[in-house]
């Protein structure tokens, strides 16, 4: 929808002061909730998600695999 959602932890602040740095909420135990970032550093946001994750599962977090070419399939019409 476009809307970016800042994250403060002092809600005296002004505007200008709050953070553009994200932060992962775990509301219930099988929801992750992505906050603030900017638009920029999507990447990193979704790698720290993915890692939280993959710690809940006790999986190992691969961040190698992010950089492989994805291979194409064949589509049989």
């Amino acid at each position: 929808c476009g809307v970016r959602p800042l994250v403060t932890e002092n809600p005296n602040e002004g505007l200008g002061a709050i953070s553009r740095e994200h932060k992962i909420f775990r509301p219930g135990p099988d929801c992750h909730v992505l906050v603030g970032g900017k638009y920029t550093t999507f990447r990193v946001m979704a790698r720290d998600v993915t890692s939280d994750i993959c710690r809940k599962f006790n999986q190992n977090y691969r961040p190698k695999l992010t950089t492989r070419a994805l291979k194409k399939n064949k589509v049989l019409i």
